[in-house]
């Protein structure tokens, strides 16, 4: 099924939130090797203005074709152009 993704243009794949904070493939990727999506771009937007209404306007709203409507796995990512990311973050040093 086609779903959507959310991309900041340098902070990557929007992988979700915890304790307030937001995280993206670029940044922090927390171990997720997975993230939200949405069946339009639309309700994406919508669920993602309520959380960080000062960085949905930076956003890029990527199609993927997955197998759940309401997440990407890394490879699906991928499959649809997107960089790559490594779970578990750069290593230090």
């Amino acid at each position: 099924m086609k779903s959507y993704v959310a991309v900041h243009p340098e902070d990557g794949v929007f992988l979700g939130m915890a304790f307030g904070l937001a995280f993206f493939s670029k940044l922090d990727p927390v171990g997720q090797r997975c993230c939200p999506a949405g069946i339009t771009v639309e309700e994406i937007r919508d669920d993602l203005q309520h959380e960080m209404p000062d960085v949905v306007g930076k956003l890029e709203f990527v199609e993927v074709e997955t197998a759940h409507a309401y997440s990407a796995t890394l490879e699906e990512c991928v499959a649809a152009g997107l960089e790559e990311w490594e779970p578990e973050g750069v290593p230090e040093g």
